[in-house]
């Protein structure tokens, strides 16, 4: 007897069957790991999604720079903080010194009718109990067109604990149904054919960067050496807030706690942030 969540699986791996034959099937393989979820790979697709402007040349450093830049938010969260829901990053700087180097290998590889499918499995670790691992998933397309390089994904914070043929097959420009949304960087912009009547996003999970722009993203802040961190520019001290203001803002944590909005984890964080303000 087989479960819902194993239906729905063969469901989608079904789908993500017939999109394959509907695509093409011709693939070369740039990189494959040890398991199914680091890969980076040259796939034939559709013509009406092309023509790319591949072959193209982006240096891996460049690459790198814009993984770093990638974040990504569950919407409809209730904000905690002036910058609203917790915006995490896609790509470590360790994953995104990996990933890069094949990206452009693959690019440089493409041809006309050929995009770049990736995937990459990257370590989290709770900031209060770091044995504590999680391993995401987030997986997608890459291509150069209109004079932009463009990243849709089809996956984004997968748990790696889930089954494999739960994974999202679908054409990521025309389908998302992630739980997650991508945050739009700064030199970043929401494609035109995604975009609804309103000038808004259809989906967030596809974005474009003006080629001309690449060079302008920051390089990463390097750790000094020592590991220690360098200390921050002296500010004037704000006024401690009120007793009762705290008071009401512990007790407002705590009712998004019980409304299972937040985590335990958001909740410890965030309540050790307001009693050190005293």
């Amino acid at each position: 007897m087989k479960t819902r969540g194993q239906r729905i699986g063969w469901l989608l791996m079904l789908a993500g069957m017939l999109v394959a034959l509907r695509w093409g099937s011709k693939a070369e393989t740039i990189y494959q790991g040890p398991d199914n979820f680091n890969y980076v790979r040259i796939v034939e697709v559709k013509k009406d999604r092309g023509p790319f402007a591949h072959p193209a040349v982006i240096p891996a450093g460049e690459l790198e720079r814009v993984l770093l830049e990638l974040e990504y938010v569950k919407p409809g969260l209730l904000p905690f903080s002036k910058g609203g829901s917790k915006e995490r990053e896609l790509f470590p700087q360790a994953d995104a010194a990996q990933l890069a180097p094949f990206l452009s290998q693959a690019l440089a590889q493409a041809d006309l009718s050929q995009w770049v499918e990736f995937s990459w499995k990257t370590t989290r670790r709770r900031a209060q109990a770091s044995f504590l691992v999680k391993y995401l998933v987030h997986d997608g397309v890459l291509f150069v067109k209109d004079g932009r390089l463009q990243i849709a994904f089809r996956n984004i914070g997968y748990e790696e604990i889930l089954e494999t043929d739960m994974l999202s097959r679908l054409d990521p420009l025309r389908s998302y149904s992630g739980m997650y949304d991508l945050v739009l960087p700064p030199l970043g912009q929401w494609p035109a054919p995604n975009l609804d009547a309103q000038g808004e996003p259809a989906r967030r999970n596809w974005i474009a960067i003006p080629l001309d722009t690449l060079a302008q993203i920051p390089e990463p802040v390097a750790a000094p050496a020592g590991g220690e961190a360098q200390e921050p520019a002296v500010l004037p001290p704000s006024p401690p807030p009120s007793p009762r203001s705290a008071e009401a803002r512990l007790q407002e944590l705590k009712k998004l706690l019980d409304q299972d909005l937040i985590t335990q984890e958001d909740y410890d964080r965030k309540k050790q942030e307001i009693l050190d303000e005293f």
